[in-house]
């Protein structure tokens, strides 16, 4: 597996891993925390940025390595 992708699936981890978190801290303070939210913000926008950029890259490999020219 590329570290493109492995990057990609701890991104989305993470943010999976922020959402519960947030979750947690306000079932315990019964108050809303911007900490934990704004983490999951950014882990969502760089996974899905990293997604993208995964999905091109798979992409123009593949139109190279079709393209008839050998390595």
């Amino acid at each position: 597996m590329r570290k493109g992708i492995k990057i990609t699936y701890w991104l989305l981890v993470s943010a999976v891993a922020s959402v519960v978190l947030h979750n947690f801290v306000y079932f315990l303070t019964k108050k809303e925390e911007g900490f934990f939210f704004a983490f999951t913000f950014i882990f969502l926008v760089a996974f899905i940025v990293s997604l993208f950029y995964n999905l091109l890259y798979s992409l123009a490999k593949k139109k190279n390595n079709d393209s008839g020219h050998k390595k």
